[in-house]
């Protein structure tokens, strides 16, 4: 869950919670410790 960025009147959450790179290395390591390879 991110956490809300009260820093901006419009609301929303911190830039590291929706950057692709976090994802796409948080996607490989739960691959790597489930031990499966999920197709995207």
């Amino acid at each position: 869950v991110a956490e809300v960025d009260g820093s901006s009147p419009e609301g929303g959450v911190r830039s590291y919670a929706i950057d692709p790179a976090s994802a796409d290395r948080l996607w490989s390591l739960s691959e790597e410790l489930v031990g499966e390879s999920f197709s995207t």
